[in-house]
């Protein structure tokens, strides 16, 4: 079941529910819901997805709702990983078992671009988008100008030695999980990549990026997470928060 909190009126309702199959919620692909502008986006199974059963697929859909007025709209089926910076919406859009695009829409306008690719995971901020194929990150700066703004590799491994997910995009910055023992993140205003301080370095740090903000965490020392485990405490790293407008347009000596 999925709710929804009002950080102004402390009112929580529930947004949506997985059917029941005896008793049991229907497993399948599923999004975690995106706030934008008094919107929320998700995907969801309305019923169970077989392996290798395309047919089944139809089950599998893209719902945005609009807060203001509590009005639901399935976007698309055979859908998922959607994501929303309004009034720009994506979703994976599936073609087939194993084939299938991304589908972009500005749901004021309602102009529609696509991406043939199938990342493995992808932010939006408006029509700015970020994405991954786990060993590259990708950036277009502006999806609606198609070939004329075709995807820049911000970060990559060509020798497949470390894996990226979990992007995330602001205005400023390009964010993701890696696996490495300290984070990094791509400047876009200085185009170029930054080193994030970290006082104990972590295989797999994971930085986020929206809005005005960048977070991301120090994790304790070994000889402290060693302890913690041991004593089965949980291990409680130093969150380290940003405001990305503070942050200079040019690097240091530039």
């Amino acid at each position: 079941t999925m709710f929804l909190y009002d950080l102004d009126t402390g009112a929580v309702h529930e947004l949506a529910h997985a059917p029941h199959v005896n008793g049991q919620p229907v497993h399948g692909p599923n999004t975690p819901p995106v706030v934008s502008k008094n919107h929320v986006i998700w995907s969801e199974s309305l019923a169970p997805i077989q392996q290798g059963n395309d047919a089944s697929l139809q089950n599998a859909v893209v719902r945005i709702e609009d807060l203001t007025t509590g009005q639901v709209t399935t976007l698309a089926t055979k859908a998922g990983q959607s994501n929303l910076s309004w009034p720009w919406a994506c979703w994976g859009q599936i073609t087939s078992g194993s084939g299938g695009y991304v589908e972009f829409k500005n749901l004021v306008t309602g102009q529609q671009e696509q991406l043939h690719s199938q990342p493995a995971t992808i932010a939006l901020n408006g029509s700015s988008v970020v994405y991954d194929d786990s060993v590259s990150v990708y950036f277009i700066d502006d999806i609606t100008k198609g070939a004329n703004n075709p995807a820049t590799i911000v970060q990559a491994n060509p020798a497949q030695e470390e894996h990226y997910e979990f992007v995330s995009l602001s205005d400023r910055l390009i964010s993701w999980r890696q696996d490495d023992q300290q984070g990094t993140v791509w400047d876009r205003a200085q185009q170029r990549i930054v080193i994030l301080p970290m006082t104990n370095p972590v295989q797999q740090p994971l930085s986020w990026s929206g809005q005005h903000i960048l977070v991301w965490f120090d994790p304790e020392t070994q000889a402290q997470q060693t302890y913690d485990a041991q004593h089965n405490f949980t291990p409680t790293p130093t969150i380290d928060v940003i405001d990305t407008t503070t942050l200079p347009t040019t690097a240091p000596g530039g």
